[in-house]
């Protein structure tokens, strides 16, 4: 589990991966996660089967700090994930950011136009599900 104080801070970055992936994640005795978490700034909390919703076959992997460390650290998890798929770099992933459903509709903009701008800058493909 995730035992540090940690939610006096700001809104954390969550997101789904597999469990293999969660694996390599947080490395052999934590060394990858701990890694990251110097590296970045951010601290970063991996389920376990124990604080994983039953129904959820992913690990939620939990980013807290600054903007600037959790999109540091949210980018070295998008890295391992991307890697775990074996896809080459610049090849479409699948990445799952988990958000209160009470922020869709700001992401969403009105009539869409901001995730419109979102996927445009990005180049991503943006799919918002209940």
């Amino acid at each position: 589990g995730c035992g540090r104080a940690l939610c006096l801070m700001a809104a954390p970055c969550c997101c789904l991966v597999p469990v293999d992936v969660a694996g390599l994640v947080v490395g052999r005795g934590g060394s990858v996660v701990q890694q990251i978490c110097k590296e970045t700034g951010a601290e970063i909390c991996v389920s376990g089967e124990a604080d994983t919703p039953p129904s959820l076959s992913d690990r939620i992997v939990t980013i807290w700090g600054t903007a600037a460390e959790k999109d540091a650290a949210c980018k070295e998890v998008v890295r391992i994930t991307h890697r775990s798929q074996e896809l080459p770099d610049g090849e479409d992933g699948i990445f799952v950011l988990v958000v209160p459903l009470s922020a869709v509709p700001i992401i969403e903009g009105p009539s869409g136009s901001t995730l419109g701008s979102l996927c445009e800058a990005s180049g991503a493909d943006v799919v918002i599900s209940p």
